[in-house]
């Protein structure tokens, strides 16, 4: 089963009707089309089963975003009574619903006290493009029609439409797509592979492009495709710092670290930063619904006010009301069961099993963690010789996937995040298999 879910090769059953007409998403196209998908068809707590009845621990929470676990009937009946009182409700030409608007209260409730109004999108992709046409729009009604650059960073990753992909910083992912978005310039950003930025890198940038012309500085508070970068304590407080500075918009993209993922609310409470704008979607409603957000600053609403034509923006289901009643429910859960609390304790935890493993084993050459966010580094030549040591990551993802586990591979770094409400003892569980399948792979 080498190369599981990367490769493709996950099974050998029967093939499923739908397989010959479905497209997947974010994967290589051509092994999943000669060996088939992996299929799942239920999922209770981290625990997924798949159509030939097999069991895996889901070690990266669906896509990060199932914050509560999975079989949360709860969820479900808010979700059926919602839509049997209401089967769709607009954001636009002046409506809104209860539920938008009851989760636009909560939303200003938890999140920083910079953010007091909310913008309701499908996702964490159109959350992005949000983000950057409001900012660039309240620009143009403020009388300052050339400040429109949006500064992001190398590897980070901000979404799939085309102006997520033209802020992303991952160049196989902006390569194959044509030309990108004009506009966005890309910095670097500290905590991995060698990359040391900091806030004196982004001054440098905005005076470089000229502080008139560049409108927002856009960052994952902790960024997962280089590999789970976690900054130094003092960058985004310089971060924050700079962008006072130049009036430069600070937009936290919190899609995946949000809704408890670092065992705080909110990553950028880790630091004390308020920003001016940010993205939320993922843990939102914890993957049961789609929906996303973008908080504002009053002052940006102002802005936007000034407008004497309509605001032109906006998404046929964004803030469909259903998804809002199912984030609301999500949020009473996440609060009720304290399960940030949770991940903050049980990080801990995660954090103590990962020094021990990188003591234990040579290969493990790096470990980091922030709440339910973990990674571990490997010395790929050391693990599977020099042939095959950049393809490291997916032999042992492939091996864990073999015995039931489901990680994520960035490179050589092992990345994994299960659910907020994940007790200790399942951790210690996840830790045995890491165990297990570093050492049958050493073994060849």
């Amino acid at each position: 089963m080498a190369d599981a879910l990367t490769s493709g090769e996950t099974t050998t059953r029967e093939r499923l009707p739908g397989e010959a007409h479905a497209v997947l998403q974010m994967a290589a196209l051509a092994p999943i089309h000669e060996h088939g998908p992996l299929v799942i068809t239920e999922a209770t707590g981290n625990t997924l089963r798949d159509v030939e009845g097999r069991e895996f621990f889901d070690g990266i929470n669906g896509l990060f975003n199932v914050n509560v676990g999975y079989g949360r009937h709860e969820l479900a009946d808010v979700a059926a009574a919602t839509m049997r009182r209401i089967g769709f409700g607009s954001n636009f030409f002046g409506r809104t619903t209860v539920e938008a608007l009851e989760l636009s209260e909560k939303l200003a409730e938890i999140t920083p006290a910079s953010l007091n109004r909310f913008f309701f999108t499908v996702g964490g992709s159109d959350a992005i493009d949000t983000a950057i046409k409001l900012t660039r729009h309240a620009n143009i009604l403020a009388g300052q029609p050339e400040k429109m650059t949006v500064i992001a960073r190398r590897d980070g990753y901000h979404g799939m439409t085309m102006g997520g992909t033209t802020a992303t910083g991952i160049a196989a992912m902006r390569s194959t797509v044509g030309p990108l978005l004009p506009g966005v310039v890309h910095i670097g950003q500290p905590g991995r592979w060698g990359d040391n930025a900091t806030a004196d890198e982004l001054e440098q940038t905005i005076l470089e492009e000229g502080p008139h012309t560049v409108a927002a500085f856009l960052g994952e508070p902790i960024s997962l495709p280089p590999g789970l970068a976690i900054p130094p304590d003092d960058y985004w407080p310089a971060i924050r710092d700079v962008c006072t500075r130049y009036d430069v918009r600070l937009i936290a993209d919190e899609v995946i670290c949000g809704f408890g993922r670092t065992g705080r609310m909110f990553a950028c409470e880790n630091w004390g930063i308020e920003p001016d704008l940010m993205t939320m979607s993922k843990g939102i409603t914890s993957g049961y619904m789609p929906l996303g957000a973008v908080g504002l600053r009053e002052e940006h609403y102002e802005t936007l006010l000034g407008s004497d034509g309509i605001l032109p923006h906006g998404f046929t289901a964004g803030g469909h009301p259903v998804s809002c009643a199912v984030a609301l429910a999500n949020i009473d859960i996440i609060e009720r069961e304290g399960l940030v609390e949770n991940a903050a304790v049980v990080g801990e935890h995660i954090a103590a099993r990962l020094d021990e493993l990188q003591a234990r084993y040579e290969v493990v050459v790096g470990v980091r963690s922030k709440g339910m966010l973990g990674a571990f580094d490997l010395d790929g030549e050391a693990l599977v010789g020099a042939a095959d040591a950049a393809r490291a990551g997916a032999i042992l993802t492939a091996e864990l996937a073999a015995n039931g586990v489901l990680v994520r591979p960035y490179g050589t770094t092992m990345v994994f995040g299960p659910a907020l409400s994940t007790p200790r003892e399942e951790i210690d569980g996840l830790f045995e298999r890491f165990s297990d399948a570093i050492e049958s792979v050493q073994r060849g």
